[in-house]
């Protein structure tokens, strides 16, 4: 019986505070399968719109932006003690560039977290953990 081998994870993090979480357990799957691994931090454009009131502007947001998503990987290599993965921080939109990377990079699985949204806050502004369950062809493993 041929057995399915799995050899790479994609971890998608965010600035949340659940992002170590994700990690860790995206982390734990890739040692025990021996995968290789690669961390996404989606600069999402939509939160990189500056604000006229704070006198930032959307350059100034999207330097912000990188430096959280640096300080966030940074964060999971030494909490964890892993510093070999691959990092992604593409700028666009999470939902989409997920899904583009896991293609490109031709990952086997995308680990991911779901924050717990429900009801109508889910339905009105989607989750980007269930677009990527609904829209990926790959295998995801959503992290509460």
């Amino acid at each position: 019986m041929d057995t399915l081998k799995y050899n790479r994870i994609l971890i998608a993090v965010d600035g949340s505070k659940h992002s170590l979480n994700i990690a860790e357990k995206g982390l734990t799957l890739a040692r025990q399968l021996k995968a290789e691994v690669a961390i996404i931090f989606v600069i999402d454009k939509s939160k990189a719109m500056g604000s006229v009131d704070a006198n930032i502007t959307p350059e100034e947001a999207e330097i912000l932006l990188k430096k959280e998503a640096i300080y966030i990987m940074d964060s999971i290599a030494s909490t964890f003690g892993y510093n070999d993965f691959i990092r992604f921080m593409p700028v666009g939109y999470p939902k989409e560039d997920i899904i583009k990377i896991s293609d490109t990079w031709h990952a086997d699985v995308i680990v991911i977290g779901r924050h717990g949204k429900s009801g109508i806050i889910n339905i009105l502004m989607g989750s980007v953990a269930e677009y990527v369950l609904y829209h990926s062809h790959k295998i995801v493993m959503l992290v509460k």
